[in-house]
């Protein structure tokens, strides 16, 4: 199916919407639910490889919430964590009606019979860098439900977040043991290297990282020039993300933006922005912040996540050339900038949710690096050092 096109202004609030009363009933978990399943209020929308997969493990066992369940017949939900339902171009799109008409695609998916305590949540970190997963929200959940949502989404820094979605495509392609070209060709294109691999004696031969990025910064920036001289960076991004115009992993760090696009839909309210590094620092803070932003009550007393999706293997990258190092901290340092201003702003406003850092920290690289050559062209080597 081609790529949803941007509903009409007639379509969409003009506004985002008031928050609803916070009377219990307003909140009560069995109202979600009705005969053709029920409506998830909590949302984990990103970003990717920012510990969602820890996080929702942890609540999973501690608080009782509950993911998706597939069975025959229905929309195929990707996992029981994530959904990937709004990022889907498989679903039926065709306006605010047709979505609404396809409700139960979604709801069946999550069931009062399977879960005790009638809290559901979709935990798709796609759904943060989708371009279309915000406006198709909104016209899909009913109005009268659409007010009690409530998102989080933790942001990484960019280039560490960049290094392990890396290792982590890496990971997928080495551990695959019928892995042939013809099942990479297969691949959706968010799925695929900007280099393509070749096949050395059956075994998948992986583009480097430092190649990798740098294929990814040429079309990145291809892209951005395209939008017209003088074009701001909100313009261009723009430009880059509609009809599919850039794909890349490089997008996935440009938190700015994405912040920007759920806010087109929803009430900043509605959104709960927290930073990676901070949770790790202070989890039980965050846990607290988490959970009386979800109104969840029975959150542990942990000092630290269990690790998930880590992918420790002997091709694990900890470090990269530095001269890649300081191309990438460049290309994302004014897309972080426009980060920090705009939470700032938020914060000033008192827009953002009351739980909310009242300061986002700007980001510090971790990512350590190297002179030497990290790994020979084409074949993932890693230094005995590292490992």
């Amino acid at each position: 199916m081609p790529a949803q096109q941007e509903a009409s202004p007639a379509l969409l609030p003009s506004t985002p919407p008031l928050l609803p009363s916070t009377s219990a009933d307003a909140f009560t978990p069995e109202a979600s639910c009705g005969d053709e399943g029920c409506w998830p209020s909590m949302y984990l929308v990103g970003a990717q490889k920012a510990s969602t997969t820890a996080l929702f493990q942890l609540l999973r066992t501690s608080s009782g919430i509950c993911g998706a369940t597939a069975r025959p017949g229905s929309f195929p939900a990707a996992s029981y964590k994530e959904v990937h339902f709004f990022d889907n171009d498989g679903v039926p799109w065709e306006g605010a009606e047709g979505a609404r008409a396809n409700t139960s695609l979604y709801t069946r998916l999550f069931r009062r019979e399977e879960c005790a305590s009638r809290r559901f949540l979709d935990a798709t970190p796609q759904y943060q860098y989708s371009w279309h997963a915000p406006m198709r929200m909104s016209l899909f959940v009913p109005e009268t439900w659409r007010p009690r949502v409530r998102m989080i989404t933790i942001l990484r820094e960019p280039l560490s977040r960049d290094l392990s979605y890396y290792n982590h495509r890496v990971d997928e392609n080495l551990q695959r043991t019928n892995w042939t070209l013809g099942w990479y060709d297969g691949l959706v294109p968010v799925q695929k290297f900007c280099l393509a691999p070749t096949v050395h004696r059956g075994r998948p031969r992986l583009p480097r990282y430092e190649d990798e990025v740098h294929c990814e910064a040429e079309r990145w920036s291809a892209c951005l020039e395209s939008a017209g001289v003088g074009s701001s960076l909100h313009a261009q991004y723009e430009h880059c993300m509609t009809a599919g115009r850039y794909r890349g992993s490089i997008a996935r760090g440009v938190y700015a933006m994405h912040l920007a696009r759920w806010k087109r839909y929803f009430s900043r309210e509605q959104i709960l922005v927290l930073q990676y590094e901070e949770l790790h620092a202070d989890l039980p803070g965050h846990l607290a912040r988490i959970g009386s932003f979800w109104g969840l009550t029975s959150l542990p007393a942990v000092g630290a996540m269990a690790e998930s999706n880590a992918h420790e293997g002997g091709h694990k990258l900890r470090q990269i050339d530095c001269r890649t190092r300081s191309m990438l901290l460049a290309l994302f340092q004014p897309w972080n900038d426009m980060l920090y201003e705009d939470l700032g702003r938020d914060a000033a406003a008192h827009a953002a949710p009351d739980v909310e850092p009242r300061q986002f920290r700007p980001f510090n690289a971790t990512v350590g690096c190297t002179d030497r050559k990290v790994s020979a062209r084409g074949v993932i080597r890693v230094d005995p050092a590292l490992l």
